[in-house]
């Protein structure tokens, strides 16, 4: 019983530091947005905080990913994560717009034939 309490004050410990270790993680890279680690470190961070479910704030920083890298060979991804998180966070006319988004300015991306068919979801067609 008492290692499954350590266990349990570990895991809480742990999950509590997410949010901010993710949020320096994020906020150190958008802070530094001409440093050659500052995409990758702001993308891990973001990611993180998807596997959590925290899309919403998920799909903002995606969005300020995407603007302030937008040359980054990502930034396709950083779009179309937009799109999904919000998708997730059952904003589905927003997911729409930036689904389009996506299709419009990376029509050739190895994932355009998936946020084409989110797209035909979205928009209650077959998908």
């Amino acid at each position: 019983m008492k290692w499954l309490l350590i266990a349990l004050v570990v895991i809480f410990v742990v999950l509590g530091s997410i949010i901010p270790i993710t949020g320096y993680m994020i906020s150190k890279g958008l802070d530094n947005p001409t440093k050659s680690w500052a995409p990758g470190l702001t993308q891990k961070g973001v990611r993180i905080r998807m596997i959590f479910g925290n899309y919403d704030g998920a799909a903002q920083i995606w969005q300020q990913a995407a603007m302030t890298w937008p040359d980054h060979p990502d930034c396709p991804i950083m779009v179309y994560r937009v799109a999904f998180c919000l998708e997730k966070a059952k904003q589905p006319e927003q997911a729409m717009v930036w689904y389009g988004k996506y299709l419009a300015a990376y029509p050739k991306h190895r994932w355009a034939d998936q946020a084409w068919r989110r797209l035909q979801t979205l928009q209650g067609g077959e998908g």
